[in-house]
């Protein structure tokens, strides 16, 4: 958690070609949550939650790390919203979510079956589950979930589930795969990767899946 706790203070003002992409797509497979319990799981700094409470839910986000919850406390609307806990056992109700979102965090859970049974427990009866991450062919490629600060690079550790892992998870936990969608780096990406000065890389990172995006019905 300790890489976590130094990305708290610059990650949502530090450019991040991937948390772009997911934006993108799953924004758009959000829609109007007027009046619905939404759930971020992993949350972070918020930005999911704060992005569910602009379109109108009852939103709440829930993390382990404690200096990503004191960013997310200062963003309109989300203080009083946010809790600490454990993905494997969260402080819900049962049925309580309309939309549960856990947002590129599945690489950071060794027990991935554990935590889909816990986030399904949480859901309503025909809500959804949309689960977003780093795509495990950009893994197998040698892509790291790393940052940099200074002259200190970070290299934060994960599990590496595959596709077929996801999919298990997904189902032994009762639920059904709605949608499963592989999107690559396009051109608002390379506007990132430009600003970045690595130009040269996007041409072999737009070639592959960059982020996977699975949506489950309960």
């Amino acid at each position: 958690m300790e890489g976590h706790r130094v990305w708290s203070e610059f990650y949502d003002s530090d450019p991040n070609p991937m948390l772009s992409l997911e934006f993108r797509v799953a924004g758009a497979l959000l829609g109007d949550l007027a009046g619905q319990t939404f759930i971020d799981i992993a949350a972070g700094t918020g930005r999911w939650m704060t992005e569910a409470l602009r379109r109108g839910a009852i939103a709440i986000g829930v993390d382990l790390c404690p200096e990503m919850l004191a960013c997310a406390a200062r963003k309109p609307g989300a203080r009083g919203r946010l809790a600490q806990a454990d993905v494997h056992d969260l402080p819900l109700a049962d049925g309580c979510a309309d939309v549960v979102m856990c947002a590129f965090s599945a690489g950071y859970i060794e027990r991935l079956q554990m935590a889909m049974a816990e986030l399904s427990r949480i859901t309503r009866p025909g809500g959804r589950i949309i689960i977003t991450d780093i795509h495990p062919e950009g893994r197998r490629r040698g892509w790291t979930r790393s940052f940099r600060t200074g002259d200190r690079v970070f290299e934060l550790e994960s599990q590496a589930h595959s596709e077929q892992h996801w999919i298990e998870a997904g189902q032994n936990a009762g639920l059904t795969l709605a949608q499963w969608i592989e999107p690559r780096f396009e051109d608002p990406e390379w506007i990132i990767f430009r600003q970045a000065g690595k130009a040269e890389p996007f041409a072999t990172a737009r070639e592959i899946p960059a982020v996977l995006i699975a949506v489950w019905r309960r």
